[in-house]
């Protein structure tokens, strides 16, 4: 009994000590928030936007959408064509830019890699949609990579009517000798595809880039995180200092 008393007695002992230490805690506090300002001030923003693109109905010559985006991203990926696109255009992006972004966890911030990444999303037969996820600290480089969409996009055109060109030459060896109406028809369908192909037509289409969204320094996460440290460190620096006084006192 008397040591659960003496136990209370060190707990409010403990609980008094800090009360009394509120504005020597409270100093661990403000310099955790000096520590946390002067970090997030430091540190370079980094944005996120995403360029978002789909095919709404299946390619002629493919047997899926997502094949017709496979051909995107085989193009977004290739050294050369960017290259190309390059010596056309000023822009300040590099090759190496386009990665597989990864986000690496640290304690209290994220390290994020800058750069652009391509996302097959929706898949099915006729419908597919796809985005180009950016993560930059220089929002002007948006626009380079839409740019850069853009370019890929009318680069694909050969490649579709070539495709179109092979499905048209296949429906007229299979069905030469058996023309209906419905032969008719199809043949007609693609061959106009295959013109507006040749006009300029994008069978992909891109959206312009979505509103940047500041995903480095992660703000609210440095302050929740650098108040508890600077609370947590100065409650026991306090009954340190506490018992410390006390046993001076005893001696």
């Amino acid at each position: 009994m008397k040591n659960a008393q003496d136990n209370d007695v060190d707990i409010f002992k403990h609980i008094q000590a800090l009360g009394n230490n509120k504005l020597y805690i409270g100093a661990f506090v403000l310099l955790a928030v000096l520590f946390a300002t002067g970090m997030t001030l430091l540190t370079k923003p980094v944005y996120k936007s995403s360029i978002k693109m789909y095919i709404d109905y299946k390619p002629i010559g493919y047997n899926r959408a997502t094949e017709a985006l496979r051909e995107f991203e085989k193009k977004f990926y290739s050294k050369k064509v960017f290259e190309d696109w390059k010596r056309q255009n000023s822009s300040s992006i590099v090759f190496e830019d386009f990665n597989r972004i990864t986000t690496t966890n640290s304690f209290l911030n994220s390290k994020i890699n800058t750069g652009a990444k391509f996302m097959l999303q929706k898949r099915s037969t006729k419908v597919a949609t796809a985005q180009i996820e950016v993560s930059s600290n220089k929002l002007s480089l948006l626009n380079d990579y839409f740019n850069y969409a853009n370019y890929i996009n009318d680069a694909l055109i050969p490649i579709f009517i070539k495709k179109a060109d092979e499905e048209l030459l296949r429906i007229k060896q299979r069905y030469k000798k058996e023309y209906n109406i419905n032969i008719i028809n199809l043949v007609l369908s693609v061959d106009r595809h295959i013109s507006k192909l040749k006009q300029g037509y994008n069978m992909i289409k891109i959206n312009q880039p979505t509103l940047p969204e500041m995903i480095q320094p992660k703000t609210m996460r440095i302050f929740v995180i650098s108040i508890f440290i600077g609370l947590l460190l100065g409650i026991i620096s306090a009954l340190f200092r506490h018992t410390y006084r006390q046993k001076k006192t005893n001696e």
